[in-house]
């Protein structure tokens, strides 16, 4: 018996390393700014981060499975640390160290790492990687703009004779060494959808300070009438259609909703929406590169929206201002990112949201133009923002003294043009650029990004 495990040990070990592709891949890359470096003591921000991680590793190895109902991937990174980063090294991705061109390399790694098992009506994700709900650019439930998210993903979908049904279900872990507790999000999203039309209604528990029990675990159970403490619930719907080449959708978020028979040291009312109007052309896109870039592997919920050449679409979103919000850190809608940095004097803890990226207290009108045709891939993002002077690490406890739909006085407002390029003439070789224009009134910052890709797969 014991030969015999050996053997099919052996065996699925070989059928497996089989289907793998040994990845390698190089990417030199300049980047000139404006952003002046800082000294030791600098805590830095969500923006000091996306704009870390705005340009490519220099290297990166790991491995790639992709079959008909299996795909995995892991990637460790020849990344600049992050504090070198910001201590001025920031004109290159090449790891250099802090006072010296000595190479030292950034510890903080996997940021992708998952295996995949799906079919015709199932699959099922594990492991770290970028996930997605929702049918807009970013999202008040789950967005993408995370660099990773340590997951667990269930999908299901059935032909009905009233449409198509498909269930979602996730579980995501936060890492406990920030809080000294746990943090876990689950959700799950039941939509309806037909040919032209998709209606989705969905929940995220944000369980914290205490491990998930079956309650909380429980795919088919309402979360909001558990009533539990260290649970943070909000509800959303969502919805899509189709006109010819346009596509039409909406999204809801509702955190919390004071009735009229509540005392005003109850949770105040806050939610956050958006609407966006998509047009694409009839032309399908068909990409002829690897998957290599971390928003390559996003996995995100099915819904209407298909690949095509020429994408142009307008979003606004609201957030109120108690959006997201608790009293206690660790049951705020925040998903934070523990970096081990050498020259800062501290780990920084970096928190990025679950959903909207820009957090509460928030009006942003956007426009987006996607154009991709096999060698390129284009697009340019123009977004006009308006923050209130409330924000996530406000006060949160009664009373509360803000209108609970206005933004917060003062508003500061900003001007946001970004555009990314990628053009592969070979299917292992390419270039990519970025430009990133930021206008407010304290001043303006500008970034631009190129570099080569040159990948090799054995």
């Amino acid at each position: 018996m014991r030969n015999f495990f050996l053997f099919c040990t052996f065996l699925v070990a070989g059928i497996v390393f089989s289907m793998t592709s040994i990845y390698l891949g190089i990417s030199p890359g300049l980047s000139l700014n404006n952003y002046g470096s800082v000294d030791g003591s600098y805590e830095p921000n969500l923006y000091d981060l996306l704009r870390y991680y705005s340009l490519p590793a220099l290297g990166k190895a790991g491995f790639q499975i992709n079959t008909n109902h299996l795909e995995a991937a892991m990637f460790i990174e020849a990344r600049q640390d992050f504090s070198a980063f910001l201590l001025g090294r920031d004109f290159s991705n090449l790891p250099l160290s802090v006072g010296s061109w000595a190479p030292f390399f950034d510890a903080n790694y996997p940021r992708v790492g998952y295996i995949q098992w799906s079919s015709e009506n199932f699959l099922i994700s594990a492991g770290r990687r970028k996930l997605k709900w929702g049918p807009a650019t970013y999202d008040i439930g789950l967005s993408d703009v995370p660099v990773y998210y340590d997951h667990l993903w269930l999908q299901f979908d059935d032909d009905t004779h009233f449409g198509n049904f498909d269930y979602n279900f996730f579980a995501i872990s936060a890492d406990r060494s920030v809080y000294g507790d746990p943090k876990t999000l689950f959700g799950h999203k039941w939509a309806f959808s037909g040919e032209v039309f998709r209606l989705c209604f969905a929940e995220e528990n944000l369980i914290y300070g205490v491990y998930p029990d079956l309650q909380d675990i429980g795919p088919f159970i309402i979360y909001h009438h558990s009533y539990q403490t260290h649970s943070n619930v909000m509800f959303f719907v969502t919805m899509e259609s189709i006109l010819k080449n346009f596509r039409i959708y909406s999204e809801f978020g509702l955190d919390e909703f004071r009735l009229n028979t509540e005392g005003e040291n109850s949770r105040p009312t806050a939610f956050g929406w958006l609407v966006g109007v998509e047009w694409s052309s009839s032309n399908n896109w068909n990409t002829i590169r690897n998957k290599e870039y971390f928003e390559d592997f996003t996995l995100s919920e099915r819904g209407l929206s298909v690949p095509s050449t020429v994408k142009l679409r307008y979003e606004y979103y609201h957030t109120t201002p108690y959006l997201y919000n608790r009293d206690a850190d660790i049951g705020k809608f925040t998903y934070p990112i523990r970096m081990n940095v050498m020259w800062l004097s501290m780990w920084p803890d970096i928190d990025f949201f679950f959903g909207f990226p820009y957090g509460p207290d928030v009006s942003l009108h956007l426009l987006r133009l996607q154009w991709n045709k096999k060698k390129i891939e284009f697009s340019t993002k123009l977004e006009f923002l308006a923050m209130g002077s409330y924000g996530i690490n406000s006060p949160y406890h009664a009373p509360y003294e803000h209108n609970w739909y206005k933004l917060v006085e003062p508003i500061s407002r900003q001007i946001v043009i970004t555009a990314k390029l990628k053009y592969y003439p070979k299917i292992d070789f390419g270039l990519f650029g970025l430009l990133s224009l930021n206008f407010s009134s304290d001043g303006q910052k500008w970034l631009l990004n190129i570099g080569i890709n040159k990948i090799f797969i054995f």
